[in-house]
């Protein structure tokens, strides 16, 4: 193998480690540039969830929100990143003897 083989296949390999850290990176720019700020109804609509649901949900801690006085407000980039780790933790993929 010469040195521009030898090059080549270093590159594709810190690439293939790198990608997903880069990939993820950029998803949450993203995320950060096109975040908006929601009330309690934008956040439920948003969610598709009712009012009293989220409010349940903000005293029990369990969605990411901010309190203004008596004001809840939540951050749409936020309540996305929550989904996905929601998905993450609720999906398992190619689990062994598991037949619907």
């Amino acid at each position: 193998m010469d040195s521009k083989d030898l090059l080549d296949e270093i590159s594709k390999r810190v690439l293939a480690k790198i990608q997903p850290d880069i990939i993820n990176f950029l998803s949450n720019q993203m995320n950060i540039s096109q975040d908006r700020k929601l009330d309690v109804a934008q956040a439920s609509e948003y969610l598709g969830i009712a009012d009293k649901t989220l409010y349940t949900m903000c005293k029990k801690k369990i969605v990411p929100h901010r309190r203004y006085g008596t004001r809840i407000m939540f951050s749409s980039a936020a309540l996305d990143a929550w989904g996905r780790e929601q998905d993450r933790l609720n999906y398992q993929p190619n689990r062994e003897g598991v037949s619907l």
